[in-house]
């Protein structure tokens, strides 16, 4: 089985919480006993580190680095790269769906066969030119979506309603988002309080709600991958 996870941050390399995740899951995998093939995808912004990341995981996944939108040689991905898109708001918000697009394609590409299962995070969209291209029959047909809800723009947004200024960006975002959690083949929640909670902000169907696979992630802690990241912030 070919799984392949959209992240923008990993452990020891990238702090944060997803970048955790990410790494947690490598290592369960490994302890399996049947281990998967397991990819992550990157956004060029990790370009700096990203060969000495690869390295670290060689033994464990493969990774994979989008490159620069103008790079992909189509009139969409040279528009998006100029900002020249029609509309400011597409321009800005559909930057990295459609990075995580081009990439995508590439990353089975090199892997030689198609992904069984495509997870993407909830925040940010990131997973709606994926979808809309599964959806349109371009792409990724046989392969299902998953959403995992770690925390949304929007409902951050819904619990600091002081601290973001309402605007055009701001909807645009959160459409894309919204259609991500509620248009994945598969959604995965950790807790039940947090499913409930997604199902009420973005009026979820009780068929939605009822069919989000509740899983608790891995909770490691691996001593000789924390000495090695002291350096982070």
């Amino acid at each position: 089985m070919k799984v392949c996870l959209l992240t923008n941050e990993i452990y020891p390399f990238l702090p944060g919480g997803l970048g955790r995740l990410m790494y947690n899951f490598c290592e369960q995998n490994m302890r399996a006993e049947t281990p998967i093939d397991l990819h992550f995808l990157m956004p060029d912004s990790a370009a700096e580190k990203f060969d000495e990341m690869r390295e670290y995981f060689k033994e464990k996944a493969t990774l994979h680095l989008c490159r620069p939108l103008g790079e992909y040689g189509t009139k969409l991905s040279a528009h998006l790269a100029s900002d020249k898109a029609f509309h400011p708001e597409f321009s800005s918000n559909y930057k990295l769906p459609m990075q995580y697009y081009y990439g995508l394609l590439e990353a089975e590409e090199h892997a030689g066969a198609a992904f069984d299962f495509i997870e993407v995070p909830d925040i940010g969209g990131w997973g709606h030119a994926i979808l809309a291209a599964k959806r349109a029959g371009l792409a990724f047909r046989n392969s299902q979506i998953v959403c995992r809800l770690h925390s949304s723009l929007g409902l951050i947004t819904q619990n600091e309603p002081y601290q973001h200024q309402p605007s055009t960006w701001f909807s645009a975002m959160l459409g894309l988002e919204r259609d991500v959690i509620l248009g994945a083949d598969l959604v995965i929640g950790h807790l039940p309080a947090i499913v409930e909670e997604n199902a009420a902000h973005y009026n979820a169907r009780k068929i939605w709600r009822d069919s989000v696979k509740i899983e608790t992630p891995p909770i490691l802690l691996d001593t000789s991958a924390h000495s090695s990241s002291q350096n982070i912030p």
